[in-house]
């Protein structure tokens, strides 16, 4: 028999979802002109700054959704211990996507661990308004998924992903070279 809905269960559902729009609705504004400035300026050193407060930002969104799963909604992760996690070293996060929150989650827990997570994204998210321009902007790194082709059989503009050594031309493979996990052939253009 399915458990029966308490009144204010609702509620305590739609304020966690209020709060993370509020939380992104501050700061897609300053994040997309930032982006906008990003694509137009030539400059490198001045685009790494800009790169920087759009890490900023990012920073500064997750630690609203920390404060929201720690102190408003009173959540803690049991996890093991992550303290030997490096800022400068770059990590591959899989997940399995359980529920809406997974990507808020992981942030929440690795925030003051790692860099900023980057998101490995379909090709056609950059048509997607906003969320194209941020991909670019976060220079996450872009797949299209295709059946395996062995590298003969490839077209001479498809490579593997050097920017990413942990995406293979075969699909995908964690840095350490343990676990591979594939994925129906993810390739770079």
């Amino acid at each position: 028999m399915k458990p029966k809905n308490k009144p204010g269960d609702v509620i305590r559902g739609i304020l966690p979802l209020i709060y993370i729009v509020i939380n992104l609705s501050i700061w897609i504004v300053p994040l997309v002109l930032l982006a906008l400035l990003k694509l137009v300026i030539p400059f490198q050193a001045i685009k790494k700054g800009i790169y920087q407060l759009m890490i900023g930002i990012y920073f500064l969104a997750v630690e609203l959704d920390v404060f929201l799963f720690s102190k408003i909604l009173n959540i803690r992760f049991d996890v093991d211990p992550i303290n030997d996690l490096k800022k400068d070293k770059t990590y591959l996060v899989v997940t399995n996507h359980k529920s809406w929150a997974d990507i808020l989650i992981y942030q929440s827990i690795l925030i003051r661990h790692i860099p900023i997570i980057k998101f490995i994204v379909k090709k056609e998210l950059l048509y997607v308004p906003l969320i194209g321009l941020i991909c670019w902007a976060y220079d996450y790194p872009l797949v299209e998924r295709r059946s395996f082709k062995p590298e003969s059989k490839r077209n001479k503009k498809e490579k593997p992903c050097r920017k990413y050594p942990f995406l293979q031309d075969c699909g995908m493979k964690i840095q350490s070279g343990r676990s591979p996990c594939r994925i129906a052939g993810m390739w770079t253009t």
